[in-house]
């Protein structure tokens, strides 16, 4: 599949500006590596190269701290919000938006308020 779409994802990935880490995390999960370095080998650019280097490199193993058990603790009833939070909380790791098991919570909070 990620060989038929290779130019499809080689434009996202060049789309500027760059795209943020979880977008990058987002346009490649799923693909096998043989994928991704069909990509590397495919593009021309420095920017796709380094994106799809750190999504096989660091991206890809980046995990919220946080867990279902977790939000269980914070009083949250388990349901589709579960999923809803810990995917806003793999985003903002990526991104550098938290940096420590408190900003989680925090924002985790804030996600169940809204």
């Amino acid at each position: 599949e990620g060989r038929f779409n290779s130019y499809a994802l080689l434009r996202r990935l060049a789309k500027r500006p760059p795209l943020k880490p979880a977008e990058t995390y987002r346009t490649l999960l799923g693909l096998a590596d043989e994928v991704l370095l069909i990509l590397i080998a495919k593009t021309k650019s420095e920017s796709v190269k380094r994106q799809i280097s750190a999504y096989l490199t660091t991206y890809q193993h980046v995990k919220p701290s946080l867990t279902g058990e977790d939000l269980k603790k914070l009083g949250l009833k388990p349901g589709p919000l579960y999923r809803k939070i810990l995917d806003r909380l793999l985003d903002a790791r990526l991104n550098g938006e938290v940096k420590s098991e408190a900003d989680e919570r925090d924002l985790a909070k804030k996600i169940a308020k809204a």
